[in-house]
């Protein structure tokens, strides 16, 4: 074969290579780097065509361009090499490039159209070619990562080799003036050609192999991270067929769902979705999703948990292919749960302190309670104060549900000692939240009480101020297990509620504060207006008589000394009870009278009331009839209850006409005993009776026989009745006498 006929086949290999490179490079998606190659193949192509074409083409193609482009081969595998370890050719390997290419282009000038002399320029061009082959083969050698050593002694291998054959040709060219031709039958030239070819097909398939396992290892990998990142993911990810059918997710998603793999796996994707979503995810995601491949939409919808417990999400939906190419669609799922009960507890605070702003504290607690049963979803609920000494609970508020769907009997506000109390108050014990996930299981558990809610689980936390235990918030009955989330929720709600209730007692304590200093100024201007009133005109009308009676005597007379001393008498009498009412019931704001509650029996205490005042009830024919019986027992300050019973006693003689009666009973509730004064006298109106013992309020009217006084008596009667922890009212009509009741303790032994 001659080496015209060797040169052509050499050009329509290296031309196949470069085809076949390039094709491999667009259908496998594991060779990505090899563009220089493609290159060098198609540049080796067109230098192999021009030198078997020389002689017929002008020599600037033949010589100039076919030698430049066998030098930009080499430089072009050689930046395909460092391409494969994305490395980049740094400035001063392409300065060499340039200054040895502009020199190699003026040697083949200058000897092909100045000095037409081939040998000199065939010896300069194969030397070139070996020196720049050996320089690139030791770059690579170096530049080679040591985890990758064999693709850069296969890449150097072959460069030695080129350069090594070209020594052979070169002397051949130098000793041997026969073969200074390229056509000429030299051994050493067809060895060099066919020996290129051989390098030139094993350079490109080769490192192409190499190329593909490197990028294939590489995809590998990247896909092992992408599994990785899939499975670990904190939020879920989902594949989907067009059916609606899930045919992949992670860890994460099924977890989310509480569903094992096997159950999930070509599951409906409607199957987990609440139906109120169907008609708009289907028109609104499904739709445009298989229609529009670009299309995405992140947006909250609702899942529904293998327990069947609807929970929210935020859903990201979007085409993407698998592995294997197939478009499918996918989303990535995160649950909101926290985020939306954070929302609604910031929402529920705010609308809390708004509430609180315009309603009492029962209410704020009756509301709380609502709200936290809601955000929980516990039908039951309850708040309650815990006393200084942690040993009484203080019974205040359920929710609305517990009250009217769950207990048969109504909770009532009361009291509870926490020794007393069953495995609910182990908070208030331990100082520590409780949860009780199953409470049938309870061994230590107490029995309920006939009609309190059936309990299937509860939580209940403590609320601390200073290391005790100051209330407590408990939930109950939710169709899940509660867990740590709910107890974390509970205690903040907890906190927000009880800064609200310190709160409202601050505003309390000022409004109390307000209130006592209004009664202070009522005190200060009832002393003025008795002083000024009460007291002046009795005292001037004690002067006015002493004087007639001194005119009296003076002048001899005493037909009017009987009636002017009479009169006297009575207005002494009756300015004297108003001031000592007056005088005790100001040492009692001053705390100056002793309160010592003693065992005492009420016959006894109103049998001495009746003998003082019989003689005032006697002037106006007034029957005073006492059903007390002996030993009724009671533990008061006697002196106090005589007080009150006198100054009711007397009210009611000053009101009744004469031969009217009088009745005093008594009736035991509870621990209090119950004493009733009641009178057939003359009643009063509703608006009267609403002012009674109200100081500032109370009004002074005269008796059936123009008896006078201050009012001021049953100020005093309130202030003593209080003091023993009791009540005073009236019950009354206009026309219809009047029932004074007021109670004290009884004695217990």
């Amino acid at each position: 074969m001659d080496i015209k006929s060797l040169l052509i086949i050499t050009f329509i290999v290296n031309l196949f290579l470069g085809v076949f490179t390039l094709i491999i490079k667009q259908k496998q998606k594991y060779i990505t780097d090899v563009s220089y190659w493609v290159i060098a193949n198609f540049l080796m192509a067109g230098s192999y065509l021009l030198f078997g074409l020389r002689g017929i083409i002008p020599d600037l193609f033949s010589i100039v361009f076919a030698n430049t482009f066998s030098y930009l081969v080499i430089i072009s595998r050689y930046y395909g090499f460092k391409n494969m370890f994305n490395k980049k050719v740094v400035k001063s390997e392409y300065i060499f490039f340039s200054i040895f290419l502009i020199i190699l282009m003026l040697h083949l000038s200058y000897f092909t159209f100045i000095d037409n002399n081939i040998y000199y320029r065939t010896i300069f061009a194969r030397a070139g070619f070996s020196f720049l082959a050996i320089v690139l083969g030791i770059f690579m050698l170096r530049g080679t990562p040591k985890n990758e050593r064999f693709v850069g002694q296969v890449a150097s291998f072959c460069y030695f080799i080129f350069a090594i054959l070209s020594i052979p040709y070169i002397l051949s060219w130098v000793y041997n003036t026969e073969y200074r031709s390229l056509f000429a039958p030299n051994v050493y030239t067809f060895l060099m050609l066919v020996t290129n070819l051989f390098l030139d097909i094993i350079w490109s398939t080769s490192l192409l192999y190499i190329s593909s396992q490197r990028n294939f290892e590489k995809q590998i990998e990247s896909e092992k991270r992408l599994q990785s990142l899939f499975n670990n993911s904190h939020d879920g990810i989902v594949m989907l067929n067009r059916d609606g059918k899930i045919i992949d997710f992670n860890p994460a998603y099924s977890k989310m769902l509480g569903y094992s793999r096997e159950e999930l796996m070509d599951t409906d994707f409607y199957k987990i979705t609440p139906e109120n979503w169907y008609n708009w995810e289907q028109k609104e995601v499904i739709e445009k999703l298989a229609s529009d491949n670009a299309f995405t939409i992140t947006y909250e919808k609702e899942y529904i948990r293998k327990d069947n417990e609807i929970f929210p999400i935020e859903l990201s939906a979007f085409n993407a292919n698998d592995i294997e190419g197939k478009s499918h669609y996918w989303g990535i799922v995160k649950d909101i749960s926290e985020r939306k009960k954070n929302e609604k507890s910031i929402k529920a605070r705010l609308e809390l302190n708004e509430f609180s702003l315009t309603h009492s504290l029962n209410e704020v607690l009756q509301k709380t309670i609502d709200l936290i049963c809601v955000l929980t979803n516990s039908p039951i609920g309850f708040f309650h104060f815990v006393d200084e000494n942690q040993e009484k609970i203080t019974l205040q508020a359920w929710s609305t549900n517990t009250i009217t769907d769950f207990c048969r009997i109504k909770p009532e506000p009361g009291h509870y000692l926490v020794e007393d109390a069953g495995i609910w108050a182990d908070c208030i014990r331990t100082k520590k939240p409780v949860i009780h996930n199953d409470y049938k299981s309870l061994t230590h558990k107490k029995e309920l009480p006939d009609g309190h809610a059936e309990l299937v689980r509860e939580s209940i936390v403590p609320i601390l101020r200073n290391g005790k235990v100051v209330a407590i918030l408990g939930i109950g009955n939710k169709q899940n297990l509660y867990d740590q989330k709910d107890i974390d929720f509970v205690i903040f709600f907890a906190d927000v509620v009880y800064g609200i209730i310190e709160r409202k007692k601050q505003e309390q304590e000022i409004e109390d504060q307000n209130i006592k200093l209004n009664e202070l100024n009522a005190t200060k201007d009832k002393f003025i207006s008795i002083l000024a009133h009460d007291l002046r005109n009795p005292f001037s009308s004690i002067v006015q008589i002493s004087e007639i009676l001194v005119e009296e005597v003076k002048s001899g007379r005493s037909d009017n000394i009987a009636k002017f001393a009479n009169v006297l008498q009575k207005t002494s009498k009756t300015t004297y009870n108003l001031l000592e009412n007056l005088l005790q019931w100001a040492r009692s704001q001053q705390n100056k009278i002793p309160y010592n509650p003693q065992k005492a029996d009420l016959y006894l205490l109103v049998y001495e009331c009746l003998n003082i005042i019989n003689c005032n009830a006697a002037a106006k024919k007034i029957d005073i009839n006492s059903e007390i019986t002996e030993k009724q027992f009671i533990y008061v300050d006697s002196g106090m209850v005589k007080t009150v019973i006198r100054n009711l006693l007397s009210n009611a003689i000053k009101f009744t006409p004469v031969s009217g009666k009088i009745t005093i009973t008594s009736a035991v509730i509870q621990n209090q005993i119950e004493i009733t004064i009641s009178d057939t006298g003359v009643g009063m109106d509703e608006n009267t009776q609403n002012t009674l013992f109200k100081l500032g309020q109370t009004k002074s009217f005269k008796g059936t026989e123009g008896e006078t006084g201050s009012g001021f008596g049953l100020i005093l009667c309130k202030e003593f009745v209080e003091k023993h922890g009791g009540q005073i009212w009236a019950e009354t009509e206009k026309g219809k006498g009047c029932d004074f009741k007021f109670t004290m303790p009884v004695y217990n032994e």
